[in-house]
C-alpha cells in the first residue's frame, strides 16, 4: 500500500495466501491486474493436474468486471537427477 492506504503499482505481495487485495482510489480509466504464483512446493488442488498446483483468486475494490481472457496453462513434468 503507498501512503495514502491505496494499492500502488508494482506494491508488495502476500506470500502465504492465495488470496490478493487491490484497493483503489477511484474507478477511472482501465488497469490489468496480473496474478502470478511463485514457489508452489504443494498439491494445493488434490486431483487435478501433478502435485503442484494452486488456485488463486484476486479481490479488486473500485473494480468493475471486464471479460477475462483466459491463458491455457500446461502441465510439464520436472525431473531431477538425484545421486
Amino acid at each position: 500500500f503507498g501512503v495514502d492506504g491505496w494499492s500502488q503499482t508494482g506494491g508488495s505481495f502476500d506470500g502465504m495466501n492465495n488470496t490478493e487485495g487491490v484497493f483503489l482510489a477511484s474507478a477511472s480509466g482501465s488497469l490489468t491486474i496480473t496474478v502470478a504464483g511463485g514457489d508452489i512446493n504443494s498439491n494445493g488442488v488434490p486431483g487435478v493436474g501433478d502435485g503442484t498446483d494452486q488456485d488463486f483468486a484476486i479481490v479488486c475494490y473500485n473494480c468493475v468486471e471486464a471479460p477475462i481472457e483466459y491463458t491455457e496453462f500446461v502441465y510439464l513434468p520436472i525431473v531431477a537427477n538425484r545421486p
